[in-house]
């Protein structure tokens, strides 16, 4: 059985000095923000940059950062679909529930109107 021994050379030349994380984590993020941006993903561009002024970035573990950030998308990209089905759909009024008006020449029960607005008169049989 042979044994061999090596030995580890550094020079001064090869040495390179420590990284400062903070002095690039400005560059890394501008360019993060970026690259979402270029990807279409709004929502997480959003989150992450008001994270980052926030400074709420080092609170969050990387699966909890990863986890708002998806959500995030996935809740900006629903609201943009529905955004554009309302617009796609062509209604002749913007008509909303709260904008109802409860006059009394019209003889219209304000509380079941209510009910009507939250589904509540839709029971689930199972």
């Amino acid at each position: 059985m042979k044994i061999f021994a090596a030995k580890i050379i550094t020079s001064k030349k090869t040495k390179q000095k420590p990284i400062n994380a903070q002095s690039h984590k400005p560059k890394m993020n501008t360019a993060t923000l970026e690259k979402m941006r270029k990807m279409k993903l709004f929502g997480m561009h959003r989150t992450f940059k008001t994270s980052i002024e926030s400074g709420k970035t080092e609170d969050y573990t990387a699966d909890e950062m990863v986890s708002s950030l998806i959500q995030s998308e996935w809740d900006d990209r629903k609201n943009r679909s529905i955004e554009r089905q309302l617009k796609n759909a062509k209604f002749r009024y913007k008509a909303s529930i709260e904008d109802f008006h409860f006059n009394s020449d019209r003889n219209v029960d304000r509380n079941q109107i209510m009910r009507f607005g939250d589904c509540s008169f839709i029971t689930i049989v199972r």
